[in-house]
């Protein structure tokens, strides 16, 4: 590969030097060599290096996703789609015309996206999924990821006794590792192969999977699907465990009377190997929690602190929040896919509360953004139209008061994203770091908040990809 330069846009790098010049050159190994004015990246290239027109309004890093599971947005490309589905008897019937076509014995039968509440008339027994695919492996789970209803041969097949409630709740995963995987190894490479393709085309270039079911093993399998050029984005992975390896440890507390001491031997624990600690959090109870544990820790004694989601914070707690150094790790995208449900199913706490933004911006809050996918959209044109213009998919606002200024969005797509998840020299453009950035249709420093974010050209490795 020949050094190169691409002209003719402003380059926004990141925070800390904002836009330089119009130009950016990439070295023989991919790296950035220099970002500046035309004449000072072709003058820092070999003689002879091409000059080619950037085809778009600006040019920033490439997005990193924060936090995402791909394992679990590989098997969903397999998977049927029943995120539409209205009521038990239009499960039921997808379930059934599934399973026609489907032998017993086959490969389990999938079905994913499921949101609980949408449904009318409440979810189907376990009887009731039995009697619509007879002697089937049949596993549907929530769209968090957090739930399964399975068939009866599903929880022969998991080792499950026959007497577990029709809903299964899986805060931890356990039970996703006792089902095994929906398909065989082949199928499931071939799905996570082409959703990376797909992300890397939506301009991602790194991200880090934050599934609390990750072990050593799977951290191992993470770091050789790269290797082998099998997921295109750099990666990183948080584990379950205390282990070596990984870039942080999960945590997935309980609610209940033991929720506070959970949390404060997780963090110990996390903190004494000097490990990231980033703690699942997606209702008061465990913000509240999480909080009073950390306040509780002098402020020598901490260490790095994630708080994943952050789904749902009361005003009032959000400098308390802020006190704590830890960085924000959310997802504005659910504001456009998931809103409209969240406007007509939410009525537990106000709706100014979920997923906030510019609050935790306000209060210097490092805010990283994840797509959380497969349970949220992955493409980082979604979370770019949530955080600027809060409208969901019908067009609704959802807590406008939240919005981000276009430079903030890009933080938190990019260096925060970076930062956060341990993607060293991600999600900035400087001389040495990776040659990975984005070339969009509009600048958006000065695009409205309703536009779009439109990816014109990714560069990857300093070669376009796109």
């Amino acid at each position: 590969m020949s050094a190169w330069a691409l002209v003719g846009a402003p380059v926004w790098t990141g925070p800390d030097e904002g836009v330089r010049g119009d130009a950016i050159g990439f070295g023989s190994d991919g790296t950035v060599v220099c970002v500046g004015s035309t004449e000072e990246v072709l003058a820092a290239l070999p003689s002879g290096a091409a000059a080619v027109p950037a085809r778009g309004g600006a040019v920033v890093p490439g997005f990193v996703d924060a936090h995402v599971h791909l394992r679990a947005s590989a098997w969903a490309r397999l998977a049927v789609d029943c995120s539409a589905v209205a009521s038990a008897r239009e499960l039921l019937a997808l379930v059934r015309a599934h399973a026609d076509r489907h032998p017993v014995g086959a490969e389990p039968l999938a079905l994913v996206g499921l949101e609980p509440v949408a449904l009318r008339g409440g979810l189907p027994t376990r009887a009731q999924l039995d009697r619509a695919a007879p002697g089937i492996d049949v596993r549907i789970r929530l769209r968090s990821l957090h739930g399964w209803l399975l068939s009866t041969a599903a929880l022969r097949r998991a080792g499950v006794a026959a007497g577990t409630p029709d809903l299964v709740v899986d805060h931890a995963g356990g039970l996703a590792r006792a089902l095994g995987p929906p398909c065989s190894r082949e199928r499931f490479e071939e799905a996570l192969g082409a959703w990376s393709r797909d992300a890397l085309r939506d301009g991602v270039v790194a991200v880090l999977d934050a599934s609390v079911t990750n072990g050593e093993r799977e951290v191992d399998a993470i770091r050789r699907w790269h290797e082998r050029g099998l997921v295109h984005q750099a990666v990183g992975a948080l584990r379950g465990d205390a282990g070596a390896g990984a870039d942080g440890l999960k945590v997935m507390p309980r609610p209940g009377r033991e929720l506070s001491r959970q949390l404060a031997r997780s963090i110990a624990q996390g903190w004494a190997i000097g490990a990231t600690v980033a703690v699942h959090c997606t209702d008061t109870e465990t913000l509240a929690a999480l909080v009073e544990v950390v306040e509780a820790i002098p402020s020598r004694r901490r260490g790095r602190l994630r708080i994943e989601h952050a789904s749902v914070c009361p005003a009032e707690w959000v400098p308390r929040v802020a006190a704590l150094g830890a960085t924000v790790v959310t997802h504005p995208g659910f504001v456009t896919a998931h809103g409209d449900r969240y406007l007509t199913t939410v009525d537990d706490v106000p709706r100014d509360w979920l997923y906030r933004l510019a609050s935790w911006d306000a209060h210097g809050v490092e805010l990283a953004f994840g797509s959380d996918a497969p349970a949220g959209p992955a493409a980082p044109a979604t979370a770019w139209a949530g955080a600027r213009s809060r409208r969901t998919a019908s067009g609704r606002v959802l807590g406008p008061a939240e919005a981000l200024s276009g430079e903030a969005t890009l933080i938190g797509l990019t260096s925060a994203a970076a930062d956060a998840s341990g993607l060293t020299g991600y999600g900035r453009l400087r001389a040495g770091g990776p040659g990975a950035a984005v070339v969009l249709a509009e600048d958006p420093l000065r695009a409205p908040a309703t536009s779009e974010l439109r990816v014109v050209d990714v560069i990857a490795g300093g070669r376009i990809v796109r």
